[in-house]
């Protein structure tokens, strides 16, 4: 079928008003004009790094992965860095279109849509537990050994608070940063902690807390993470959405094997 292209069409306008009735026209008739009316893509990561996946100031692994999709998509991403809960339940009130990273807890799949598989995974999340050095605290992978006071996690870590209140163990995310929780830990407040396993490792290698800790090698909780999206959203825009999940997998399949690269004609 014949497209027409105003950058390709030049017919002479015998007035101005002639002129504006052809390129009307014109953009009614070729199917790469106008054919996409989504909006811009609303995303809210935490204002609080999550490495490698999301950071306060620069553009983490998750994060780049969904930019490099979205522009090969040809789709806009307006990204914004808020607390965590505040995300959350923007993202589930519809004020943001997406939340990332997230994982697929049954909490969060009530709230948000996620891709059919792990395809369509950013990152995944290993939770694990820190202790001071030295300290007589074990973790045999089922059940926790020596504790004292209460599991310290960080405010709106879901995935971990859900685990805890599941198996019943006793646990305070009062702390608000990495920093704060492991200062806890320094002054007795209890004698473990959790998160995820590239967090902690970045904290601990702070002058502050050099040789202070020690990270237990079996982890709580392997999940992948996701950049999910509001249910309203993916319901009006479901083909964008899942073109986007679906790149997202194709990229990583090639960062993956450069070999899947497709081939240059």
């Amino acid at each position: 079928m014949l497209a027409l292209h105003r950058t390709r069409y030049r017919a002479p306008c015998l007035t101005h008003m002639g002129c504006g009735l052809i390129s009307v026209l014109l953009t009614l008739i070729s199917p790469l004009a106008g054919a996409d009316q989504t909006p811009p893509l609303r995303v809210c990561i935490s204002d609080v790094d999550v490495p490698p996946f999301t950071y306060r100031e620069k553009t983490g692994t998750a994060h780049q992965l969904a930019l490099d999709a979205a522009l090969l998509l040809g789709w806009p991403i307006r990204v914004e860095r808020l607390p965590w809960k505040r995300c959350w339940n923007g993202t589930a009130q519809g004020h943001f279109d997406a939340i990332a990273v997230i994982t697929r807890s049954t909490t969060n799949l009530a709230h948000f849509a996620f891709p059919q598989d792990n395809s369509g995974a950013v990152g995944l999340a290993r939770m694990v537990f820190i202790r001071q050095r030295g300290s007589p605290v074990t973790w045999d992978g089922e059940h926790i050994h020596g504790l004292s006071g209460p599991v310290l996690y960080m405010t709106g870590v879901t995935l971990l608070e859900n685990h805890f209140r599941t198996r019943q163990i006793s646990a305070e995310d009062s702390p608000q940063t990495i920093e704060a929780m492991l200062r806890m830990l320094l002054k007795g407040r209890g004698n473990l902690a959790a998160d995820s396993e590239s967090r902690l490792l970045h904290a601990i290698n702070q002058p502050e807390f050099q040789g202070r800790f020690e990270i237990l090698p079996l982890p709580i909780i392997e999940e992948p993470l996701y950049l999910a999206i509001n249910p309203t959203f993916h319901s009006n825009h479901k083909q964008r959405v899942e073109q986007l999940w679906d790149e997202i997998a194709r990229q990583k399949a090639v960062t993956a094997n450069p070999s899947n690269l497709p081939e240059v004609p």
